[in-house]
């Protein structure tokens, strides 16, 4: 499936972009079609407690623009939202196959995949959100709201006010006007203060980064029979297979990146 690209109204609000028609006879849509129908297979023959997963279809972005070759977005999505819809507490208490799992994170994924196209050296063994100052969750929530937009925002989005209004009871513009956060950001980050005019955007980064996850879903399936559920840069594995899991996730990303990530465990 593909879409065309999203607009946004006269209140920077995202609009989603139409459903196109697809040439089925495409070489590369048949071949993109044949693994998540692979995966498809393998999935349909595992148990998933509670009943929170359907089947998954491959959703590309950015279908009308200039240049547009099945490269543009190109997540694994889980049919009707599914298990990728809750929370990260609720994550926490699937079963696979009657086994308790794990979800296994690759740390800063879109800034990790930046850098290696702009070639400049980055260490994500190294917090990048972790700046003096400014919370954690303030950074990232920063950072995720500037790499999925073509320009600086000027106002802080919904989601971000209302996970710190969760998280800290606070209002976020009070307590972190965004121009402030934003400078103190681009000092430890100065990749993103040419984001504005960058040759790369989001379109891109997460296609990379759905190749990365794919693959790994697919070799774990294939070849190591192993269960694994894409939660955008993110898999959720049976605990007992947590180090296979995290070997082929990070010889994916490295084959389609070039880095090897850092991996974390949520």
């Amino acid at each position: 499936m593909k879409k065309a690209d999203s607009k946004r109204d006269k209140y920077g609000r995202k609009v989603s972009g139409l459903i196109m028609d697809v040439d089925m006879s495409c070489p590369t849509v048949i071949a993109h079609a044949r693994q998540v129908n692979d995966i498809n297979a393998f999935m349909s023959r595992q148990h998933i407690d509670p009943d929170c997963h359907y089947a998954f279809h491959r959703l590309f972005n950015q279908g009308d623009a200039a240049g547009f070759n099945w490269n543009k977005g190109g997540r694994l999505y889980s049919l009707g939202g599914g298990y990728q819809s809750y929370p990260q507490t609720d994550r926490k208490l699937i079963k696979i196959n009657g086994e308790p799992v794990v979800e296994i994170d690759i740390r800063a994924s879109h800034l990790t995949i930046l850098h290696a196209l702009m070639k400049i050296p980055f260490d994500p063994s190294t917090d990048p959100y972790g700046i003096a100052d400014l919370p954690r969750s303030v950074v990232k929530s920063w950072v995720t709201m500037t790499l999925g937009n073509d320009k600086f925002q000027e106002k802080w989005s919904d989601g971000a006010k209302e996970r710190f209004q969760e998280e800290f009871g606070q209002k976020l513009q009070a307590e972190y006007p965004l121009k402030e956060t934003r400078t103190k950001i681009l000092s430890r980050l100065p990749i993103l203060s040419n984001w504005e005019t960058s040759p790369y955007r989001w379109g891109e980064l997460q296609y990379l980064e759905s190749c990365a996850i794919i693959d790994a879903v697919h070799k774990l399936a294939m070849v190591h029979k192993v269960c694994a559920l894409p939660v955008h840069d993110s898999l959720i594995v049976p605990i007992s297979q947590q180090a296979i899991a995290e070997k082929v996730l990070k010889e994916e990303f490295n084959r389609h990146i070039g880095v090897v990530p850092i991996i974390t465990v949520k």
